[in-house]
């Protein structure tokens, strides 16, 4: 009944005078699984605040928002939401710019059969390749702490805000299984995301407690209780009601 009650209060409160700008990825954006009515936090977010932006797409990287800055810095946002790093972190089977061309949404025929030699080869041999890779992320550890940094000082150097950055989900099982040595390197790319929240006076909303069975059951992307918790979280971080007075 209280968690109930803590749900009601938190979807009650509105925030007329504050808008919200997000950086992130497919996290951003996708429900799985999906059912209809289903919303994400941003969307519960959208409901409350003034204006929002959404800068979310898949398989974004930490780079895609250093490479953007000036357009991050034009909202002008009153809080903004960093739900970056699983893209970063995770093991990869291929090159950054040859899993964008392979995948790539294409209604040609050589943009169909790229999409299929992708999902339906390359797919089913990721752990091999990864470590033909030796286990690579598409981004290290150094470069996305530099990244991270950059886009949070950038912000706070030319907009008067508050930041919350969000930690990465803990990969499952299915996960780990398909792009070996993740799980690790997620907890180290959380640490590394709870360092720059805490010397640049950000506020961190820490996920990696969280069971992906019952919150993110594909192991990356959150499904409707997920975003609820969130969404919540998010709130809260931010003091609830106080934030009418930022």
């Amino acid at each position: 009944m209280k968690w109930k009650l803590l749900i009601m209060i938190t979807f009650m409160q509105h925030f007329p005078n504050n808008s919200i700008v997000l950086l992130s990825n497919s996290v951003g954006i996708r429900i799985r699984p999906f059912v209809d009515g289903s919303k994400s936090y941003y969307s519960f977010l959208k409901d409350q605040f003034r204006s929002t932006k959404n800068f979310s797409h898949g398989a974004r990287l930490s780079s895609y928002y250093v490479n953007r800055i000036d357009d991050v810095i034009a909202e002008n946002g009153d809080i903004y939401i960093l739900n970056i790093g699983v893209v970063d972190a995770c093991s990869r089977e291929l090159p950054y710019w040859l899993y964008k061309n392979l995948t790539s949404k294409s209604r040609s025929l050589y943009g169909i059969f790229k999409n299929f030699f992708y999902y339906n080869v390359i797919a089913k041999i990721r752990p091999g390749l990864a470590m033909a890779r030796f286990y690579r992320p598409w981004i290290n550890a150094k470069r996305f702490y530099r990244n991270i940094d950059f886009i949070v000082s950038s912000i706070q150097a030319n907009v008067s805000c508050s930041i919350v950055i969000i930690g990465i989900n803990i990969p499952d099982e299915r996960v780990e299984k398909a792009l070996p040595r993740s799980v690790n390197r997620v907890r180290c790319y959380n640490k590394i995301l709870m360092d720059v929240a805490s010397s640049r006076n950000c506020r961190f909303v820490d996920t990696s407690e969280l069971s992906s069975s019952d919150y993110y059951p594909d192991g990356i992307h959150f499904n409707q209780d997920g975003h609820i918790l969130l969404h919540r979280m998010i709130i809260e971080s931010l003091g609830g009601e106080d934030i009418l007075s930022l």
